[in-house]
């Protein structure tokens, strides 16, 4: 039963991925191990990997992105961004997308992850795969 939800969901996931644009790689959204950071491959458990490398990418969105960035554009309240980061099967990222509404911002953010560190790959049946995170960013305007 587990291996049918498992692949039905890879399915339906590929399915969604594969009307975005053609890509030579295939993306894996649900797999048997994640992509994570150098550092947190050291810690037992696959939740508590995951947890870290989350962790980790907070960390470097919280060095490397201007916390002030929402108040130099203007805004005011919360500002919500959505950052997808695809990681292809060397770890590297191969592409940035923002659902952000200003190009300044989107701008930014996309620089800040092109300096983002290589991270261990994404692995089906032990064969280093393409993924994606997307992460939600909160920006803090005036």
């Amino acid at each position: 039963m587990k291996k049918l939800l498992t692949t039905t969901l890879l399915i339906c996931c590929l399915t969604a991925f594969g009307q975005e644009k053609k890509s030579e790689e295939t993306i894996f959204a649900v797999s048997e191990e994640q992509a994570i950071f150098f550092g947190c491959e050291k810690i037992g458990g696959k939740t508590a990997r995951e947890k870290c490398t989350y962790q980790k990418i907070y960390e470097y969105i919280g060095k490397n992105i201007d916390s002030k960035l929402a108040i130099k554009e203007g805004i005011k309240g919360k500002y919500k961004i959505r950052v997808t980061i695809k990681i292809d099967r060397e770890g590297n990222i191969s592409e940035t997308i923002t659902d952000s509404e200003h190009k300044k911002i989107d701008r930014k953010i996309k620089k800040a992850f092109k300096k983002f560190p290589q991270m261990i790959p994404n692995k089906q049946n032990n064969i280093p795969t393409a993924t994606s995170f997307t992460i939600p960013v909160t920006l803090i305007g005036k």
